[in-house]
C-alpha cells in the first residue's frame, strides 16, 4: 500500500514543471439538472455541465537575474498593464495549460487542462518567503488523465 504526500506533488505550467510550488488543489464540479416532469412523484436529476476550479501557491523567486520565475509567469497571464496604444484598456488575460498530479515512483499520475486565472494575490510578510496565491477555473475538457 502506497501513500502520497506533498513531496510527491507535481505542478506544470505550459508543460514545464514549476520549480517552487508549496501546494495545489483541484476540484471537479458537475452541475445537476432538474428533469422532474409534471406527474412525477419523486425529483429526478440528470447531469449537466462540468467545470473545474483550483488554486496553487507558488514561491516568488529567481534562479538567475534574467529568470522571472513561475509565479511571474502565472501572474502575467491575468495581471496586464494597459497597452501603449490605449490609455484606458489593458490586454485580455491569457489561458494557460496546467498539469496537476503526483509522482508514483518514476511514474507521473496527472491531469492536464486549459485554465483561466480567476485571481492572483502576491504576499510579502516579514519572516516569510514571498509567494503568489493563484486561483483558476478550467475552460473546456481535461486533455489528459494519466494514472489517477
Amino acid at each position: 500500500m502506497a501513500f502520497f504526500s506533498g513531496k510527491d506533488g507535481v505542478l506544470k505550467i505550459a508543460g514545464t514543471q514549476a520549480a517552487k510550488v508549496q501546494n495545489w488543489t483541484y476540484t471537479s464540479n458537475q452541475e445537476l439538472l432538474d428533469v422532474t416532469a409534471l406527474g412525477d412523484t419523486d425529483r429526478r436529476q440528470d447531469y449537466g455541465l462540468r467545470n473545474g476550479t483550483g488554486s496553487c501557491r507558488i514561491f516568488y523567486y529567481r534562479a538567475s537575474a534574467s529568470d522571472k520565475g513561475d509565479a511571474s509567469t502565472l501572474l502575467n497571464k491575468v495581471i496586464k498593464a494597459r497597452s501603449s496604444s490605449s490609455a484606458t484598456t489593458a490586454a485580455d488575460a491569457d489561458t494557460v495549460k496546467l498539469t496537476l498530479g503526483f509522482m508514483d515512483g518514476t511514474t507521473e499520475c496527472s491531469l492536464s487542462f486549459d485554465a483561466m486565472i480567476s485571481s492572483a494575490a502576491i504576499t510579502s510578510a516579514q519572516g516569510d518567503v514571498m509567494s503568489a496565491d493563484i486561483s483558476f477555473q478550467t475552460t473546456g475538457p481535461v486533455h489528459e488523465s494519466m494514472g489517477l
